[in-house]
Order: structure tokens, then sequence, then C-alpha cells
């Protein structure tokens, strides 16, 4: 019986280990295409799950905790193409390193149309009126 228990837990704490290093980090660093110089606040998403992160000051991430397997990483920035690397393979042995170069694209907006009017009264709105007499004004001491 004592033998069946022993198996029992060294089976168990097999399966708990095989859980807790079947998962990797994906590190990288995001800079501008043309200068080379750091994308600060990029988002680096993992497409088809909800693991994502951002650039810090030196436009370099760090995801950890990522199931093994091969994936697709998003990265954008507001006034940066989006940019999609495939084939980004994680695995338990060392960290899956990209390199991501993102190109500047114009932000298009819709036109906004601003007119100026003089500012006009409305008949609605209450005007506060006093009546005094020459007594009270006399006591007011103005």
């Amino acid at each position: 019986m004592i033998v069946y228990s022993f198996i029992f837990l060294l089976v168990v704490t097999e399966m708990f280990a095989q859980n807790e290093k079947s998962t990797g980090t994906i590190t990288g660093i995001v800079v501008h295409s043309t200068s080379q110089e750091p994308i600060i606040g990029a988002n680096i998403f993992i497409i088809g799950t909800k693991i994502g992160t951002t650039t810090n000051q030196e436009g370099k991430f760090s995801i950890k905790n990522i199931p093994v397997g091969t994936y697709q990483v998003r990265v954008s920035n507001i006034g940066y193409s989006s940019f999609v690397k495939t084939d980004v393979v994680v695995s338990v042995a060392k960290p899956a390193e990209i390199t991501v170069l993102l190109e500047e694209s114009e932000l298009k907006l819709e036109t906004t149309e601003v007119t100026a009017n003089y500012f006009s009264k409305n008949s609605d709105t209450p005007i506060s009126t006093q009546a005094q007499s020459n007594e009270e004004i006399g006591r007011a001491h103005v």
C-alpha cells in the first residue's frame, strides 16, 4: 500500500512539474524603421489569445507564461502601420526573441466643419429684477 501511495505521489508531482514547465517567453524590441529609435508604448498582442503587453522606455517588451506553441504576434502603435510577425515559436528552452521595425503611416481623420455664430439670446431665459424705493436706497448707504 505504501508503494502505491509513493508511486501516486510521484505521478502527481510530475504532472504539476510538466504544467509549470510548459510555458515560455517572448521578448523583443520595437523600433522606428528608418531612424532605429525605440517606440515607446507600442502594443504587442498574441493573436488568438488575450495575452499582450506594451513596450517600455527603451522600446523593449517581455511576455511571460505563454503556453508552448507557435503564434502570430501583432505589433501596433498610433501613427504607425501594424505589423504581424508569424511563426513565433515559444518553447521552454529559451525565450523567443523578435525585433519589429514599424513604419510611419498617415492618420486619416474625417473632415470636421466648424461654424461660428453670434451669441444669441434665448427668449426663455429669466431676467432678475428688483424694485426699491427711495427710502430703501437711502438706507443701503451705497
